[in-house]
């Protein structure tokens, strides 16, 4: 009987701990930048529970560093006062931003998302976020989902 419990908890447990990985690595001449990024997405399996964010921004000159600096800040700002859920570190090195950011999907205004279209409703079922559907948007923002 104890092997039968301590089985269906291991199963519960790592059953609640799923998560995909999301990668990109961009250059952007235009804006002189280059640009990685590494997405933890978890989820119950259907629907987003959280994402971690690991992004790495590189200026290749002082204007595309003042603009990072200043935009990423700016950006976190806005989207942790407007949506909630967002807990969020920004770095400053010599040659660009890195930040460390944690969104509890939980705490998330989906609803309010879907209004300012920061994300299609079609990816959205009730209040929650399904997972296929920001793997999709992930992708479609140039990121590899596996």
């Amino acid at each position: 009987m104890k092997k039968i419990v301590i089985l269906i908890l291991i199963i519960f447990l790592t059953g609640c701990n799923k998560y995909i990985t999301c990668t990109v690595d961009i250059e952007n001449n235009s804006m002189e930048y280059k640009y990685t990024a590494k997405y933890k997405v978890y989820s119950d399996g259907k629907y987003v529970t959280k994402v971690e964010k690991k992004e790495t921004y590189i200026a290749r000159t002082k204007t595309a560093y003042k603009y990072l600096k200043e935009s990423k800040e700016l950006e976190y700002d806005m989207l942790s006062s407007t949506y909630g859920g967002y807990d969020y570190n920004i770095e400053t090195t010599s040659t660009g931003v890195k930040i460390k950011s944690t969104v509890d999907f939980k705490k998330l205004d989906v609803k309010k998302l879907v209004n300012d279209k920061k994300i299609d409703k079609y990816y959205v079922s009730g209040d929650k976020v399904l997972l296929s559907g920001l793997k999709k948007h992930y992708e479609g923002k140039s990121f590899v989902c596996k």
